[in-house]
């Protein structure tokens, strides 16, 4: 058969170039460790961390005994649901292309946009919610001058006032930021950001030049990601495509060295033995020659973000 040339390490290279050309939303606000399918995870305990007590318990004199420490941490359950998305590529399929590697390529990226775009929204459904990090901060409310999109707007203040909140009740500074593209765009606009350009050798009010500006070690990721409600066979309208997420922006502390014993707001779990391409999707074929002589191009996803720590986060709402 055609597909007989079609070899899984083929399949396995276009996939993973695939999946480091475009890595799925919110995993680089969420860091990725492996675990196994179901179990627990440890949180964080910051009445035991932070827990100081009197410093004379600490003097220690000649031989006695140093004052005994402990990190107790808290535990979450888990479970790594199976996702998976298919397309069959038929020999009716490859007469739109010069070879069979074309429309396999085009199969796999067709799959893996898919499972992606399921990330996406499991991230926006997990992470950009009200009512799951320990602040909800309304900058039309709360923000020093009011809408970041108001002549009024001060970005900076608000952000470096709620890193400084956030640090005083955890003990971890805020290192990253994510926000919709809605707010980026704002900010380019901003008066405070701009002025920023004034001063420093940037020409536009890059994410990099406003992650230093709130102060953020790991920078600033924009999300940006579309999706259509349409029905199949139906014209999608403004009124049911567009971004899954806008006017919302999350600012955390991200491990910068994933363990499940570190402190992080959020963690992608992935599951150690599922993830081939990326760690968290793998693509594999099945010949259906019954089936007009189809090649199965399928992708099972094995990963799942998850919030494990509140109070090193805050979600900023209403912000143009």
């Amino acid at each position: 058969m055609w597909y007989d040339q079609i070899t899984p390490k083929f399949v396995k290279d276009v996939a993973i170039k695939y999946a480091q050309e475009n890595p799925l939303a919110g995993t680089a606000v969420f860091p990725q460790i492996f675990v196994d399918k179901a179990g627990y995870i440890g949180t964080y305990n910051k009445e035991s961390f932070l827990k100081v007590g009197d410093p004379k318990d600490y003097i220690r004199v000649g031989a006695s005994e140093s004052k005994g420490v402990d990190y107790a941490t808290g535990k979450e359950p888990y479970f790594i649901e199976k996702r998976s998305a298919h397309k069959n590529v038929t020999e009716d399929d490859l007469q739109n292309y010069d070879n069979p590697f074309d429309p396999v390529r085009a199969a796999i990226s067709l799959v893996t946009t898919r499972l992606n775009l399921v990330a996406a929204k499991l991230f926006v459904q997990t992470a950009l919610q009200p009512g799951v990090w320990g602040t909800d901060f309304d900058v039309g409310v709360d923000g020093a001058g009011g809408k970041w999109s108001s002549a009024t707007g001060v970005p900076i203040k608000d952000i470096l006032t709620l890193n400084r909140e956030i640090q005083a009740f955890t003990g971890f500074y805020p290192n990253m930021m994510a926000m919709t593209g809605d707010v980026y765009d704002a900010l380019m606009v901003n008066d405070e950001i701009k002025s920023l350009v004034k001063v420093t050798q940037d020409k536009i009010p890059t994410p990099s030049l406003m992650a230093k500006a709130f102060n953020l070690k790991k920078g600033i990721e924009v999300f940006s990601t579309v999706e259509t409600t349409a029905k199949e066979g139906t014209t999608p309208t403004k009124s049911n495509t567009g971004f899954m997420a806008s006017n919302v922006a999350l600012l955390l502390y991200s491990a910068s060295t994933p363990s499940v014993d570190i402190p992080s707001g959020g963690y992608y779990l992935s599951y150690r033995k599922g993830g081939k391409a990326n760690g968290r999707v793998k693509i594999t074929t099945i010949p259906i020659p019954k089936d007009n002589h189809c090649l199965r191009i399928e992708g099972d996803s094995y990963f799942t973000p998850k919030v494990l720590a509140p109070d090193l986060g805050v979600l900023l709402t209403n912000i143009i």
